[in-house]
């Protein structure tokens, strides 16, 4: 299996929900060199929902089932992985134990399909090797909101 890890950043201001950008790195060495692969998005949304439309969007573009490590500063995002919530939330058809539906079920679902393709696991970093420069194309790519696109500057194939 491939190793894959995937870089994600939010920028988000407040508690309810309002304009928000997030992006993400995908990383991988090959026998060419680092290749990475990385996009943007721009919604109304919190930060705990941008962190998961950043994982979706860049799983979303994975092809092949891969080993992927997701770094990001989104804890619950983390701890959805390290504390085994999506498996029992699936269990209890998406609610929590006291029987409440799981805030941003939708999303967690579509990541939970993602992790019976892809061998999936995550680490809290505040910041990483990409942050700066996802921040600074976050705010370049000037989308409207509920766009998205691809990073082509972050598009790289490097030999190491």
């Amino acid at each position: 299996m491939k190793q894959v890890k995937l870089y994600i950043e939010a920028t988000y201001k407040g508690l309810r929900p309002q304009d928000g950008r997030y992006g993400y790195v995908l990383a991988c060495e090959t026998s060419r060199g680092l290749f990475t692969s990385a996009g943007a998005g721009r919604e109304m949304a919190n930060f705990q929902r941008l962190g998961l439309m950043a994982a979706l969007d860049a799983l979303g573009r994975m092809r092949k089932p891969s080993d992927i490590m997701i770094i990001t500063d989104c804890a619950h995002l983390v701890s959805a992985y390290m504390e085994g919530w999506l498996d029992k939330w699936q269990e209890n058809g998406w609610k929590s134990t006291k029987g409440k539906e799981i805030v941003n079920h939708e999303l967690w679902e579509q990541l939970y399909k993602y992790s019976q393709v892809h061998l999936i696991d995550a680490d809290y970093a505040e910041k990483h090797e990409f942050s700066s420069v996802l921040l600074a194309e976050m705010e370049m790519a000037n989308l409207e909101i509920g766009q998205k696109t691809r990073l082509d500057t972050l598009e790289t194939r490097r030999n190491t």
